[in-house]
């Protein structure tokens, strides 16, 4: 038993080790692109190019502007490098806007307007 909890630590470790490793090789390409470049980023809708704003050390995301001028926060993870396998999107308009908004709650059987 203490064999494999030695070993399942020491795999532990190591993943933590290598996603360290990868947030920091993704901040270094980050802190290097200027203001309004145009980055890639994935979501659940798809990859869309968007211009990035700022990156944000502390909460390890970049705020970047979506499309019609709404400013959105994205962790670095989902900022995608290189080419994708699927079509990227140039106007992201998954946001609807602010008046059109309706709020959700999942445990219920309803959504109501958001005022």
């Amino acid at each position: 038993m203490q064999l494999i909890c030695a070993n399942l630590t020491r795999f532990q470790a190591i993943a933590v080790a290598k996603k360290a490793s990868k947030l920091d090789r993704i901040r270094n390409d980050l802190i290097t692109l200027p203001n309004m470049a145009r980055i890639k980023i994935r979501v659940s809708a798809g990859v869309f190019e968007v211009s990035l704003i700022r990156v944000i050390e502390e909460t390890k995301s970049v705020e970047v502007l979506w499309d019609r001028g709404v400013k959105r926060e994205f962790k670095w993870g989902s900022v995608v490098f290189g080419s994708t396998e699927g079509p990227v999107q140039q106007k992201p308009s998954e946001i609807t806007p602010e008046s059109e908004r309706k709020l959700y709650f999942p445990d219920t059987c309803f959504a109501y307007d958001a005022e």
